[in-house]
Formats: C-alpha cells, structure tokens, sequence
C-alpha cells in the first residue's frame, strides 16, 4: 500500500528521503546545469511529496505552489518501482489537494519518448510555443 508525506524541507531527517532528494538534486545538475539550491530551496511555497511503499521510499516530488499553477519541476520514482504506479499516484495526489480551474504544470525531457507519451496518456498537453533546451513543458488543468 502506498502511503503519502509532505514534509518541508526542514522537516527531511529520515536517511531515504534525504538520499532521495539529493539524487534529484544531482538530476538537476547534471541534465539542466541547474541549481541544486532550487531543490534544497527553504521557501514557505515548495512541498517535498514522499511516496513509501512498505516503510520504503520509492518515489517523491517537490511542489512549487505558485498561486493556481502547481509546478511539479521533477518527480521522481525509483527504478525498481516503476510500472506499479507511483507516479500515478503522485500526479493524482497532486490533482486532489488543487481547487478545480487550476492547472498543474511539468516538464519532460525532449528525448524520454516512451515518459512523454506516459504524460499524455494522463491527458497533459504540450504547451505550443513554450519548451526550454532540453525539455517540454506539458499542462492539465483540473475540471
């Protein structure tokens, strides 16, 4: 059974999410040239999502509340966890704490086909003129 927690990134003591949420400050590194501060950001607005499957964690995200936008700049499920729907459980656990009219938005990387043609099949759609280098940005808004 999956269970949810929203933690702030004050509140990450447990060795897995901390090991969690630096593999996805180094993805941010490596496939953005990012800022890992943006994953470690103490900002009020940034929710961290861990998803536990028998008191392990197999998957998160990370929240930016911006007013009726969810912006979800990464979410994550463990390789051996993939197929057995964590991340549609994290999308839709998402879904459910956003007021109807509000829109969640995430990007993709250009080159993961068989990831982006996953988010379609959730009904995201392609912004049309909005894309940054190395990924797409995709949209659903809640009805």
């Amino acid at each position: 059974m999956l269970t949810f927690t929203i933690k702030r990134l004050e509140e990450i003591t447990l060795a897995d999410e901390k090991a969690m949420l630096d593999s996805m400050a180094k993805f941010f590194i490596d496939e953005f040239n990012g800022d890992k501060e943006f994953v470690y950001s103490h900002s009020e607005r940034y929710e961290y999502v861990f998803v536990r499957c028998n008191d392990e964690v197999v998957g998160m995200t990370i929240i930016d509340n911006m007013s009726n936008v969810k912006f979800i700049p990464k979410l994550y499920v463990r390789d051996e966890s993939r197929g057995l729907g964590v991340g549609k459980a994290l999308i839709d656990y998402v879904f459910n704490r956003i007021e109807t009219n509000h829109v969640v938005q995430l990007g993709v990387l250009k080159e993961d086909d068989k990831l982006l043609d996953w988010y379609l099949g959730q009904n995201f759609i392609p912004y049309k003129q909005q894309c940054i280098e190395k990924a797409i940005l995709l949209y659903k808004k809640k009805d």
